[in-house]
């Protein structure tokens, strides 16, 4: 069963966890964070881009008006190849700060091996638009992604 970290101060989503063992590579402080049990399919839609996680919600993104999240984003959009290659720049920065202090994390090599097919990916031979997520778009290709709520 999958969980989601929620911090104690504010109420906020910080962390999505699948196993134990990525639980337990969070590191987080049970004093100021609670884990919530959710069901594997709601992390899974979380991970695609179907369900979004908004100030302390899960909630479907069928819930913003025209696939736009409150901050103005596109939520499941088609995206331009500019848009694609953004994203996964997003994506990459995330991960690279988690490389620089987390070597000795279990979750390490799992991610940084997400990292390199992210970045093997040529969007130039990808047909745009496309409707969905960076993640989403990865999953269709047989990789294991890591959404950013993942990663340590």
């Amino acid at each position: 069963m999958a969980k989601i970290i929620k911090c104690n101060h504010n109420n906020e989503y910080v962390k999505l966890v699948l196993t134990d063992a990525h639980e337990a590579a969070q590191h987080y402080n049970p004093e100021h964070h609670t884990a919530e049990v959710i069901d594997d399919a709601v992390a899974n839609a979380i991970i695609s881009g179907s369900k979004t996680v908004n100030l302390g919600v899960i909630e479907d993104t069928e819930v913003y008006a025209a696939g736009i999240d409150r901050a103005g984003e596109p939520v499941n959009a088609c995206y331009t190849k500019e848009e694609f290659d953004q994203k996964r720049e997003n994506i990459n920065v995330i991960i690279n700060t988690y490389k620089e202090v987390n070597k000795k994390n279990a979750m390490y090599n799992e991610i940084v091996a997400y990292q390199t097919a992210l970045n093997a990916v040529d969007s130039s031979a990808i047909t745009f638009p496309i409707s969905q997520t960076v993640e989403a778009y990865m999953q269709s290709q047989g990789i294991t992604v890591y959404h950013p709520l993942q990663i340590p």
